[in-house]
């Protein structure tokens, strides 16, 4: 590789979601924008053209104005016949693949097909190769990776196999589906990183090589919060929060006996609700005075609510539903240095003296009485400080040194990056 050649990222995300979480996937994307030797980044989602015009709709119903600018985002991307600039810098972009079909008929299936390659064509033609290497970056499982693939133009093909989709998958139809894709795709990788050591135990033999370990992180500055951020009311009571999607990975028996434990505590839900949580969730809040939930908050409104809570928990299920996935959320936690109380999903167990982790509902229950008593300045230090040691910008040297080694045909294998 040319000493002066310049990176371009693209990645194909597994999702239509961007902007709202600020994801891995997302994160690394940011942090790669403003590195010198990166000329631009570009992140692509596939949609249907039904899901675009529902996506449309949300722009104009929603009333929260940080989750509205997301929707118009998204909207304009999918509309936009090529990438849409998000950065002031001009070198972070987004662009939807609207699907126009998805069905079997002969005709259709082809035009649709058709307009699929005009759109990918969009994209070639929007990144500019001159003097720069393209990096093409696959989340799978996708079943648009055979299209998509073979049409971006790339020089390098990597994979983040982030979270194991397969074990999660409770249908064994889609198991075996998802089986098929890591089957089919992870050999043609260069490069193949993921954020939970399992993967590499499990999948090595379909990739063919080591898969390296790339935890995830955080962006430190943007949980920077001055004042005591947003609480529900000053009525002198301890504030529990939680934030995060709720879902199947949710421990809503957990959730229950908590509540129940502790009536003189309020209980703060962010996030958006999964449908099969949503009967679960009314019903708590039905019941109990000391349960609130906010709805979905975009993730640059996050840190305000954090710094308004006395202790924050992560309730997630150490079984199936987090196989070969790590917390973010952990994280994001640290940076806050206030008390956390956690289910033993990683990356809880690689920070147990910073985290209560506890291993049961009774011992949940023992703990967050503990974390709610602490005052320890020491260890809001030490959990800050854990925090920075974490953060995008390491993951993102990790992923330049071993870009640019491959570029150079210097294949040697970095192994294992714990934390780097």
């Amino acid at each position: 590789m040319n000493k002066d050649s310049k990176l371009t990222f693209i990645t194909l995300w597994r999702l239509n979601d961007w902007g709202k979480y600020n994801r891995r996937d997302e994160a690394l994307l940011s942090e790669l924008s403003g590195r010198q030797e990166v000329e631009q980044v570009l992140h692509i989602e596939h949609i249907s053209l039904r899901g675009l015009l529902y996506q449309t709709l949300d722009w104009m119903k929603e009333k929260d104005e940080s989750l509205r600018r997301v929707y118009k985002c998204h909207t304009l991307k999918g509309w936009s016949p090529y990438p849409v600039t998000v950065r002031e810098q001009g070198k972070y972009s987004i662009y939807s693949v609207v699907i126009p079909y998805g069905g079997t008929n002969p005709l259709l299936k082809k035009i649709g097909d058709s307009i699929v390659r005009m759109q990918y064509r969009a994209i070639n033609r929007h990144v500019d190769r001159r003097g720069t290497k393209v990096i093409l970056t696959i989340y799978l499982p996708s079943e648009n990776l055979g299209k998509a693939v073979p049409a971006i133009k790339h020089d390098l093909l990597i994979a983040d196999f982030e979270d194991d989709t397969a074990e999660r998958a409770s249908d064994p139809a889609r198991r075996e589906w998802i089986i098929r894709n890591y089957r089919e795709y992870l050999p043609l990788c260069e490069w193949v990183f993921s954020n939970s050591a399992s993967m590499d135990k499990k999948y090595r033999g379909f990739a063919g090589q080591e898969i390296a370990l790339v935890p995830n992180g955080v962006d430190p500055q943007i949980f920077r919060v001055n004042g005591n951020g947003k609480v529900l009311a000053a009525n002198g009571r301890k504030v529990v929060g939680y934030v995060g999607i709720i879902n199947r990975e949710i421990d809503m028996d957990l959730v229950l006996y908590l509540i129940d434990c502790f009536p003189e505590v309020d209980f703060v839900f962010i996030g958006a609700t999964a449908k099969e949580r949503s009967r679960d969730m009314r019903e708590l809040t039905e019941k109990f005075v000391n349960i609130h939930y906010l709805g979905e908050r975009h993730y640059v409104d996050v840190p305000a609510y954090l710094a308004g809570c006395d202790v924050l928990i992560n309730i997630k299920r150490n079984d199936n539903t987090t196989a070969g996935g790590e917390s973010q959320k952990l994280y994001e936690y640290l940076t806050t240095g206030k008390p956390i109380v956690s289910t033993p999903v990683p990356p809880a167990d690689q920070f147990a003296d910073l985290v209560y982790v506890a291993t049961c509902k009774e011992r949940f229950a023992e703990l967050l009485t503990i974390a709610l008593a602490e005052d320890d300045p020491r260890l809001r230090e030490m959990r800050k400080n854990a925090a920075y040691e974490n953060s995008w910008a390491k993951r993102a040297d990790v992923i330049l040194c071993r870009v640019h080694s491959l570029l150079n045909d210097d294949h040697k294998s970095l192994g294992t990056v714990a934390h780097a």
